[in-house]
């Protein structure tokens, strides 16, 4: 149903009703088996209510109040369910024209092979001459005896006695193996370079 009311020349719908042409029972109401429809009603009271048709607002007698109805109809995607059955060969799929004809399965033996030698050394275990392999150096010149040496040899451009926290790569620095210093005035600077170091590694990562 739709009212209307007529306002200089020009008609307004000012109220629609909508009605279910078959009777639904129930809230909420199963549609084939894949929506849940609800309906959800509520009131308001007001003391007076806008017409659209007059352009103005019209006042409840005193003492009284206007019911405002809002009606609404909710639409839901219903959750999915999760079915589990156990097929073999010869059965066929549900719902499907096609039968397992076999079930085929490959297996990866992946051996675990123990460290042999420690990753992670004091500055004095290392020979500047030849290290062995790429260094990560964590502190600067006053903590890390292998970074002063780089220092002194004017090999590091860090100014590390006043550096806030950085991240130094240096390419064939000790016997043709490259270094990277991670390190920062103070302790708490050297936090903060080993942290922008981890940044860095992660944004690697990523790509």
């Amino acid at each position: 149903t739709v009212s209307t009311a007529l306002k200089d020349g020009k008609w307004y719908i000012t109220n629609i009703t909508l009605v279910n042409a078959v009777k639904k029972e129930g809230n909420p109401i199963d549609v084939f088996g894949v929506y849940d429809l609800k309906y959800k009603y509520e009131e308001k009271a007001y003391e007076k209510y806008y017409n659209p048709a007059t352009d103005e607002f019209v006042e409840a007698p005193k003492d009284k109040s206007y019911i405002v109805a809002y009606a609404y109809i909710c639409l839901k995607e219903k959750e999915g369910k999760v079915v589990e059955k156990e097929l073999k060969v010869g059965d066929k799929i549900p719902d499907s024209d096609y039968t397992i004809e076999g079930i085929y399965a490959t297996a990866t033996t992946i051996e675990l092979k123990p460290v042999t030698e420690p990753i992670v050394y004091m500055d004095y275990e290392i020979n500047v001459n030849d290290p062995g392999s790429n260094l990560i150096l964590v502190g600067g010149p006053v903590a890390n005896s292998v970074t002063k040496y780089l220092v002194e040899n004017n090999v590091s451009e860090v100014d590390w006695y006043s550096s806030a926290g950085d991240v130094e790569y240096l390419q064939d620095a000790l016997g043709g193996y490259d270094v990277v210093i991670v390190a920062g005035a103070t302790r708490n600077e050297t936090r903060v370079a080993a942290k922008k170091l981890m940044e860095h590694i992660a944004e690697l990562a990523k790509e």
